[in-house]
């Protein structure tokens, strides 16, 4: 999914964001009793703008076998610390969608991140359970460089959602911070704003202090973010709805940025 998107980026000088697509194989298991090292359960910060899923019907998912329903990325960038805000609502449209995407799962470094959830939950009609529960979560270590004898320590929590069926929504959020120490006053991000299939919300935005000198590209004809100032706060907000799927060639090289 991450094949013909458009995309903007922005360099501040605070941090460095990095979020990446994710898989099981070949990583090993860590021990259950680290998880509470580095994951809590808690609310939403004050910053975060809270969204649902839209309530009409999907008409250009209709046809897929999985759905993204809303896709809402936040982070808020300070001196000290960066947060990344995720909330996602997906629906399941056949087995093979129930077999791909029903595992909650994100990667991060232990060094100097941790992970907040906030909520998980399984829509089956009209009825709504909270699944939240850290003691069914596994953590595994993520090398993504070992190819290159090159072992960085990150690791990856996984939560395989039980008793998915088709039709089911699962709406889950989650807060990431912490800012990489090693990146010093520097910062590069990167908003992704069209995917392989379609998306029926999409709501990003990057909060900065307003003395952070900002230098912003997009890409192939990005849409171009609302900018708002609040006190010492520079808000970039991309609100997009019905957000069609884009279609590439096949064999692509992975070193080119289709990105539309």
């Amino acid at each position: 999914n991450y094949l013909g998107r458009k995309y903007t980026v922005i360099n501040l000088k605070i941090f460095l964001f990095l979020f990446a697509a994710l898989t099981f194989f070949g990583q090993n298991p860590v021990l259950a009793q680290d998880i509470n090292k580095y994951v809590s359960i808690s609310d939403p910060a004050e910053w975060v703008e809270k969204h649902t899923a839209p309530t009409s019907e999907f008409v250009l998912g209709q046809d897929e076998e999985f759905q993204y329903l809303l896709f809402d990325r936040q982070v808020k960038l300070s001196a000290k610390d960066t947060n990344l805000y995720l909330h996602y609502v997906d629906r399941f449209q056949s087995p093979k969608a129930v077999e791909d995407h029903a595992t909650v799962k994100f990667s991060f470094d232990p060094e100097y991140q941790t992970i907040q959830f906030h909520h998980i939950q399984l829509i089956r009609g009209d009825e709504t359970r909270d699944i939240l529960d850290l003691s069914a979560f596994e953590i595994y270590r993520y090398e993504t460089e070992r190819d290159k004898l090159i072992y960085n320590g990150s690791l990856e929590i996984a939560y395989l959602i039980p008793d998915v069926r088709v039709g089911d929504k699962l709406d889950y959020s989650v807060t990431i911070s912490g800012k990489n120490p090693a990146m010093g006053a520097h910062v590069y991000s990167g908003m992704q704003h069209e995917y392989s299939v379609p998306v029926q919300h999409m709501f990003q935005r990057v909060i900065a202090p307003v003395d952070v000198a900002l230098q912003r590209r997009s890409f192939q004809q990005a849409p171009q973010p609302t900018e708002t100032k609040n006190g010492d706060w520079v808000t970039y907000t991309w609100d997009q709805r019905d957000v069609p799927a884009r279609d590439m060639e096949k064999d692509i090289p992975n070193w080119y940025f289709a990105m539309a």
